[in-house]
C-alpha cells in the first residue's frame, strides 16, 4: 500500500468493494477472447500484464491461459485476498509464479520503469478524479 493520502471518496469506495468482496466475486462471469483482446495480445512487446483494478482478479485467466505474466493492482484489501484464495496455485512464490496481486494506488505505482508490456483497466479510471487523471497516465506511462 501506498503512502498517498486518500480523498474521502477513495475510502468510501474501497470500503465498499471491501464489503462486497465475496458476492462481487460471485457475480463475475467468465471473459471471452474477442476481437478487442486479441488486438490488445497485437500490442503487446513482452508478456507482462497490469490489470488496474483487478478486484478478485476475474480476468487473469485471459491472459495465463496465453501463458502471460499476470499483475494484479487493487486497493481492496478484501478483493485481493478472495484474489489469492482463487488463484493460490498460480501465486505460489518458490515455483516462479507468473501471477502476483497487490495492494497498490494507481496514482503512484511501485513498479521498476519499462517492467510492464500492457495494462488492461476495466472500469477502473471512473474511480479517478478528472484532475488526477493526467498525473495517474504519466505515472503508468513510465512503467510501460
Amino acid at each position: 500500500m501506498t503512502n498517498a493520502v486518500l480523498s474521502v471518496e477513495e475510502t468510501a469506495t474501497i470500503n465498499a468493494y471491501d464489503a462486497i468482496a465475496k458476492e462481487w466475486d460471485a457475480l463475475q462471469e467468465p471473459q471471452w477472447k474477442d476481437t478487442y483482446y486479441y488486438h490488445f495480445l497485437s500490442l503487446l512487446k513482452g508478456d507482462m500484464i497490469l490489470d488496474i483494478g483487478c478486484g478478485t482478479a476475474g480476468d487473469a485467466p485471459l491472459f495465463l491461459s496465453d501463458g502471460l505474466n499476470y499483475v494484479g493492482i487493487d486497493l481492496s484489501h478484501n478483493m485481493l485476498d478472495v484474489a489469492r484464495k482463487n488463484f493460490t496455485d498460480y501465486l505460489i512464490a518458490d515455483v516462479n509464479p507468473i501471477m502476483h496481486v497487490f495492494q497498490m494506488n494507481m496514482h503512484e505505482f511501485g513498479f521498476r520503469k519499462h517492467s510492464i508490456d500492457g495494462f488492461w483497466a476495466v472500469t477502473s479510471f471512473m474511480h479517478i478524479a478528472k484532475e488526477a487523471l493526467p498525473h495517474v497516465l504519466s505515472a503508468l506511462k513510465a512503467v510501460i
